[in-house]
């Protein structure tokens, strides 16, 4: 197998809409730099290439825009999209002119065409460099994990998910980081005004004074975690404490990392049919809306702690989605979703267009099987029943009927146990 890597700057020029947040915000300057990461695998003449952008999310905006630009200029077999779904990057990188994300249009913006045009142009400049750096490398991998960044972001008392997966690459062109870890990256609240990549970018500044000149963040079932909980502020410096805590894990993870024997690659991407769920009426949701602000305006009268009262604020939020579902709700019974399934060696790998619960992957998540969010588009939550029950924000902002996140987990699992026997 041969390995080439490179990243491109995609920082958007300021004043910008940062997207993440249902506040609307501007950002007023730039803290770090954006990044599209690119790693390219060839065996057996067939290319792979893993693109992760320092962005909320991606879709095919920026996919097809990519793949129509690499045709007949670079060659690539398979292409795998990632987002490390910062909250303190640019809006208008989603379509939010069609489908269910019409609902979410003031969180995500209206498309940026110029933006999109940049990112597209530097995606494709980091795949032609990477494809040209192409050579034999050596490739180690250690899993273990790391505590104290990420913890259930709706109740403590339930599971949360430290797994940390690392693939260590190392060439004459240099070393490089695949880094699987499952955390929101919203250290950075709602007030930050600073583009930034919030925790991931400052684990890729200490990982590069450790010699790594690229870490590749892939962002695992982080759909109900979040440092809520655990992060002690919401400033630059508890970012750079969150990276510095993965960064320490990191390297005392690799100190027992084994050669990856990864010499054959086989991939089976599955499609299913899930179904739509059915909105509220507009008054319904309008009334239920109404009860949730009420109660974060006397929640905030009370001696409560800033994670209590922003779970409060989480239930306003999950209200107003259920709200803007329902105003923009077109009929729709069910939607197709493809999860991207690959496994090299003993390793399987479970590419999600959207965000996956933890509680329902951690059954499967082990040394040798691993989850990605945000691959290969964007379509919210993938909620488990307990969510809706519960009335979580994540299963009001899900396009998906209840229990239909498990129908998805039994076509997975059948896969992973048909690849393991």
């Amino acid at each position: 197998m041969r390995i080439g890597f490179e990243q491109k700057v995609i920082t958007p020029k300021v004043p910008c809409m940062l997207a993440g947040y249902a506040k609307q915000r501007t950002a007023e300057t730039v803290h770090d730099e954006l990044y599209v990461k690119v790693m390219v695998f060839e065996q057996d003449e067939q290319y792979y290439a893993l693109l992760a952008y320092d962005l909320l999310a991606v879709d095919h905006l920026i996919m097809d825009a990519v793949k129509a630009k690499c045709a007949g200029e670079v060659k690539i077999d398979h292409m795998f999209f990632s987002a490390i779904h910062t909250h303190s990057g640019p809006g208008g990188i989603l379509d939010s002119e069609h489908g269910f994300l019409c609902g979410a249009k003031s969180l995500f913006g209206e498309a940026d065409d110029e933006y999109l045009n940049y990112v597209t142009a530097q995606s494709v400049e980091a795949l032609r460099q990477a494809i040209l750096k192409l050579q034999a490398g050596s490739i180690k991998i250690a899993y273990g994990s790391c505590e104290g960044i990420g913890s259930n972001r709706n109740d403590q008392k339930l599971a949360g998910n430290t797994s940390l997966w690392l693939a260590e690459i190392c060439s004459d062109a240099g070393n490089a980081l695949i880094v699987n870890f499952a955390c929101h990256p919203t250290v950075l609240g709602a007030d930050n005004l600073a583009v930034s990549a919030d925790f991931c970018g400052a684990y890729a500044q200490a990982m590069k004074a450790k010699g790594y000149a690229m870490c590749l963040f892939l962002n695992g079932s982080c759909g109900d975690i979040s440092s809520r909980f655990t992060r002690v502020g919401s400033d630059f410096q508890e970012v750079r404490r969150m990276g510095d805590l993965l960064a320490l894990s990191s390297v005392s993870l690799l100190k027992q990392a084994k050669p990856w024997q990864g010499n054959s690659i086989s991939y089976a991407p599955i499609t299913a049919l899930l179904t739509a769920k059915q909105a509220k009426s507009v008054d319904e949701a309008k009334v239920l809306l109404k009860q949730r602000r009420q109660q974060f305006q006397i929640a905030k009268t009370q001696s409560l702690s800033v994670s209590e009262l922003r779970l409060i604020e989480n239930g306003v939020e999950g209200a107003t989605a259920d709200y803007l579902y329902a105003l923009h709700y077109d009929g729709t019974q069910a939607y197709e979703i493809t999860v991207e399934m690959m496994k090299i060696g003993e390793e399987i790998f479970i590419g999600i267009p959207g965000e996956l619960f933890s509680e329902l992957s951690n059954p499967y998540e082990n040394e040798h099987t691993h989850f990605i969010s945000y691959v290969n588009g964007y379509q919210m939550y993938f909620a488990n029943t307990h969510a809706y029950e519960q009335q979580f924000y994540e299963a009001f902002s899900s396009p998906f009927a209840k229990a239909e996140s498990e129908k998805l987990m039994k076509l997975i699992d059948r896969q992973i146990k048909k690849w393991r026997e």
